[in-house]
């Protein structure tokens, strides 16, 4: 009996392992588990795997056409499931919330009690089921090796809100197994390393590239309407629903010949109307109107998938070398393709777009506003708010920005003083070392803005991901250097 998240679970597990000639490789897995998250007649779930393996290095006929070229040479494949109990302590159970109105009334603040949510009655476990193909293999006496791996990824049974009921019921969807997502990508690690004399000194050094990707689609959900608000089937996970913009209006005259886009500029349209410097959209299916339609994917009105908040391409790098008692290792990592749609209270990216009041400042973005002296800027004339419920707000091709980046996560560089300094002393190894965080990053986004923290922030259980961005507004990745000696005795 173990406690995940203050939730029971308890689980039975059995394992087969099988090897044949030291070639032919198999293993088989079986889990059942319960967990105190469900109801009691949807608590248990059974888990099977199985995976096999073969080392194809190993037989004669590859040894003939190989040689001593190959070390190690393995192909597999597995298929197995996981259960996913992530969902809050005893779900299915209503309750009432109960709390103290902020304003007193005869000198007291009341208690009040409300109606309970909806709750599931059926909810059990969400089934992760994995295919995976892969092979490793390592040539030039393990000098350079490369592990492979691709995989489609099955998650049964999502646990999630259901779909979106009118608001005049007055509570949200219950959580329930909503949901069916197909998953399918890749993973590949690459490795090469020596080492050799230089200068009658020993030298080695190594290379280690990691890089990844991964696209989800829903393929089931009760959203017969197609409706933005929801997950539907043919949905890729973190698309982003936008607007296209056509630069910015110049003239009276171009306002008077577009069509009206009152919806999208409310604010504007409501405090003075449009004005050269303001951001034209793009009237995508000419009716005259700029806006949303009926919110479902075959009527989205003027918009159309514009990019995707999901993180794709995901590397890094590790590298290594020591010669002559010096040693030097290095991290990189980063992110290849993401979109992100600056949130409207996120104030690092807005500004005064977003509050007029906001004491904070961007140097770039006030250098680039529009005025009839600057008309071929990337942010549209001083207009406070339209960022925070205005046409700012609205996602679009021209103000998504890209969040891929490039980090220096780390340099290390150090020397070990030679034995024979220290002989007379207890210490066995003086090494002396200087290292530095964070160092530099690389991105085409405004450098007021972390990439990271933008990624991060991104929430892709919510199916509108264009709705809810995150304004990465948190504490910036510190530059840290340190310096320091390593003794042993």
């Amino acid at each position: 009996m173990v406690v995940l998240q203050n939730g029971l679970c308890k689980e039975y597990f059995t394992r087969l392992n099988y090897d044949y000639l030291d070639k032919y490789l198999l293993e088989l897995n079986g889990r059942y588990d319960a967990t105190s998250r469900f109801p009691a007649d949807y608590r248990w779930g059974f888990f099977p795997s199985v995976s096999a393996g073969w080392l194809i290095n190993k037989e004669s006929f590859f040894q003939d056409i190989t040689g001593e070229t190959f070390d190690m040479f393995k192909i597999r494949a597995s298929y197995g499931s996981m259960g996913n109990q992530n969902i809050s302590n005893y779900a299915y159970f209503p309750t009432m919330p109960n709390g103290l109105f902020d304003y007193p009334m005869n000198g007291s603040r009341l208690n009040y009690i409300e109606s309970p949510a909806l709750n599931p009655t059926q909810i059990t476990w969400e089934e992760v089921s994995t295919l995976n193909i892969g092979a490793d293999f390592s040539l030039f006496e393990s000098r350079l090796a490369m592990n492979f791996d691709w995989f489609i990824r099955d998650t049964e049974g999502m646990l999630a809100p259901g779909a979106t009921l009118p608001s005049v019921l007055g509570t949200g969807s219950p959580m329930e197994n909503a949901a069916d997502l197909r998953t399918k990508g890749f993973e590949i690690s690459l490795t090469y390393g020596d080492n050799f004399q230089l200068g009658n000194d020993p030298f080695s050094f190594s290379i280690t590239g990691n890089l990844s990707n991964s696209i989800t689609r829903i393929t089931r959900f009760e959203n017969p309407n197609f409706s933005l608000q929801d997950f539907y089937v043919g949905m890729t996970i973190g698309e982003l629903w936008g607007y296209r913009v056509d630069g910015l209006f110049q003239s009276e005259e171009e306002i008077a010949n577009h069509a009206d886009q009152s919806f999208v500029s409310n604010r504007i349209s409501n405090g003075g109307g449009l004005q050269p410097g303001d951001v034209r959209y793009v009237d995508l299916d000419g009716d005259g109107f700029v806006g949303e339609g009926e919110y479902t994917v075959n009527e989205p009105g003027d918009r159309e998938i514009i990019g995707n908040t999901a993180p794709r391409y995901l590397y890094s790098a590790n590298l290594s070398t020591q010669w002559k008692g010096f040693d030097l290792s290095a991290f990189i990592q980063g992110v290849g393709q993401q979109d992100w749609y600056p949130n409207a209270d996120s104030r690092f990216f807005w500004g005064q777009y977003n509050r007029p009041y906001n004491a904070y400042l961007r140097k770039d973005l006030i250098n680039d506003m529009w005025s009839p002296e600057n008309p071929d800027a990337y942010f549209p004339r001083n207009f406070g708010y339209i960022a925070l419920g205005g046409s700012l707000e609205k996602v679009n091709d021209r103000y998504m920005q890209s969040v891929a980046y490039m980090r220096i996560k780390n340099i290390t560089f150090g020397y070990t003083i030679p034995e024979g300094f220290i002989s007379q002393s207890s210490t066995t190894k003086l090494r002396i070392f200087a290292s530095g965080e964070n160092l530099f990053t690389f991105s085409p986004l405004t450098n007021y803005v972390d990439p990271e923290a933008a990624s991060a922030a991104l929430n892709f259980n919510n199916p509108s991901t264009s709705s809810n961005r995150g304004n990465a507004q948190v504490v910036p990745f510190s530059k840290i250097y340190s310096f320091g000696v390593t003794l042993q005795f």
